[in-house]
């Protein structure tokens, strides 16, 4: 080897680039406000929202994936809160932004996504990290979260609340805090939390509504940076094992079961978060390599 060769190898350097190393990670910014990808599936020209709560795989409303020319097959079912929708999958080639990916895409029968053809998680792009921003809304304070993505529940952050972790969900087309009933027992314990209120109805996802009730707190509870002074609780979802305060408890109000209870269903302890508390965001970015999910938010009530 000669003496200027022995040099750059002594000082960790490379003479050639190595063509077996993927390209370096290029980011994606999209506006908070509306933040959608122009893609391709199966060569059928699709809009995709980006969306937090997605599973890792592509959802399209039922008409857009009447489009594709895939080979279909049976695939996951998705519950909303008592309510299980049967689905298929196939395997098809996605295009963003020049960058060719494999996919899997899914549809449940019903419609996931007004205004566009489907939904993709932060997660599925082909980008890294990918920044949702809005420009018009004054900087905030700056907050970081671990995120975990799972196929049967999305992406989501931890929230550690005693010795208990609340996984939190950001809804971008919601409108108000929603919390499983898992979450509302991890809530009413930890917060003194209590009903007020009639039964009221929201939409998780789909769709399909389901019961509510509002709960309030002794002690308003942070949730990834956010006091939350009440949360819309789906007292009939994913409860595991655990007890919620009676209904009405505490303001006069009951409410009447008749019949046999069905079992429980399993211990999801998890709140989604919406507009009302994130179009105070400026920016929300997941960053794949880390596996975060930075806000940049006003986070005072």
């Amino acid at each position: 080897m000669s003496l200027p060769c022995l040099a750059l190898a002594l000082a960790g350097c490379a003479t050639t680039p190595d063509a077996t190393k993927p390209p370096p990670p290029v980011p994606l910014t999209l506006d908070l406000a509306d933040p959608v990808v122009e893609a391709e599936i199966a060569g059928v020209p699709l809009r995709l929202r980006v969306d937090f709560q997605q599973k890792d795989v592509i959802e399209l409303n039922p008409a857009a994936a009447a489009r594709l020319a895939v080979k279909w097959e049976d695939g996951f079912d998705v519950a909303v809160g008592r309510v299980v929708l049967q689905g298929r999958q196939a395997r098809a080639p996605v295009l963003i932004g020049g960058v060719a990916i494999e996919s899997v895409v899914a549809e449940h029968g019903r419609d996931c996504c007004a205004g566009v053809d489907g939904a993709i998680s932060p997660a599925s792009l082909p980008y890294d990290p990918v920044r949702l921003v809005r420009q018009s809304e004054p900087e905030g304070r700056s907050a970081s979260y671990p995120a975990t993505i799972s196929a049967e529940t999305g992406l989501t952050l931890a929230q550690p609340l005693g010795r208990e972790t609340l996984r939190v969900r950001l809804a971008l087309d919601g409108e108000t805090p929603i919390a499983t009933a898992s979450a509302g027992a991890v809530l009413a314990k930890a917060q003194g939390g209590r009903f007020v209120g009639p039964v009221f109805r929201v939409t998780p996802a789909f769709g399909v509504s389901r019961q509510a009730r509002t709960m309030v707190f002794a002690r308003p509870p942070l949730v990834a940076g956010f006091p939350l002074e009440r949360v819309a609780v789906r007292f009939a979802d994913f409860s595991g094992g655990r007890t919620l305060p009676l209904p009405g408890e505490g303001d006069g109000e009951g409410i009447e079961v008749r019949g046999r209870a069905p079992p429980p269903q399993r211990d999801w302890p998890s709140v989604s978060l919406g507009r009302q508390q994130l179009d105070r965001c400026r920016e929300i970015a997941f960053h794949r390599a880390q596996s975060v999910i930075t806000l940049d938010c006003r986070f005072g009530s």
